[in-house]
């Protein structure tokens, strides 16, 4: 008998909200991805671009004073959106050279696995 959120991941596949293992990833891990990912402004409009988050969102993203708070507010958009969002922010992070967090987003890590 599958949960309800089994059904809705089954319908909805990566356009539906976080699941708990993905908030857990960005929360158990958010000081160290704060401290180490370098958001560039090709992520920023890569993520974008492929409707990650709105131009307002963007606009909040890059707000920041700092690349800490830059990637905080990233965060704080990034779980409040799909699980698409969460998995192309990832990909951006690969493709930039960033494979350390970009695996960290992906397989979990830090304080997740333990």
């Amino acid at each position: 008998m599958l949960t309800d959120w089994q059904k809705v991941a089954a319908i909805y596949r990566d356009n539906r909200p976080l699941g708990e293992v993905e908030c857990r990833i960005i929360d158990a891990n958010r000081d160290e991805m704060t401290k180490i990912i370098k958001l560039k402004s090709v992520i920023i409009n890569q993520l974008c671009a492929n409707r990650c988050f709105t131009k307002q969102q963007k606009k909040y993203i890059t707000s920041g004073q700092t690349m800490e708070e830059t990637v905080d507010n990233l965060l704080d958009i990034v779980r409040r959106r799909s699980v698409y969002d969460f998995k192309r922010l990832a990909v951006e992070l690969h493709r930039d050279g960033q494979r350390l967090m970009a695996r960290l987003l992906q397989q979990g890590g830090g304080m997740h696995c333990r």
